[in-house]
């Protein structure tokens, strides 16, 4: 092997090793799956959604509101895990000095969730209502100034 590409092996090697050590939600996939512990089960621990811890371990960052919420499931993923925080808190620094993720708002947050996406119900009743107000005013504005 030639030096030139002896040292472009290294340097695809060292840059594979660098992409693992910057992933913090895989080191938690990997230690929860090798604990035999369920998403459902970090989910409830957590009170997230089984999607929301997915995005988690995917290192999808913009489904949270702002990245302290993702630093602190974080953190909690861990104590459920018993890891110690600060490795994985030091990858994902790591993670978001290399892609720039964990902006002060995700780019997907939806702070209604699903209730924001169905069109609002109208009462059947309003307008009735509404109609019933105006003919006692008038009933009464009647009674006081015609009388």
């Amino acid at each position: 092997m030639s030096s030139s590409s002896k040292e472009f092996v290294d340097t695809e090697e060292t840059a594979e090793a660098e992409e693992v050590l910057a992933d913090p939600g895989g080191m938690l996939s990997i230690a929860r799956e090798a604990q035999g512990i369920s998403i459902a089960r970090i989910a409830r621990e957590l009170g997230l959604t089984e999607s929301a811890v997915k995005a988690l371990e995917a290192n999808k960052h913009d489904h949270f509101p702002a990245g302290i919420y993702v630093r602190g499931y974080i953190k909690n993923y861990c104590k459920v895990l018993e890891l110690n925080p600060d490795n994985i808190m030091e990858m994902l620094e790591e993670f978001i000095t290399r892609n720039g993720t964990l902006a002060s708002h995700g780019s997907n947050y939806d702070p209604l969730g699903e209730f924001g996406r169905g069109s609002k119900k109208k009462s059947p009743f309003i307008v009735p209502v509404i109609l019933a107000i105006l003919a006692l005013v008038a009933y009464t504005a009647y009674r006081v100034f015609w009388s």
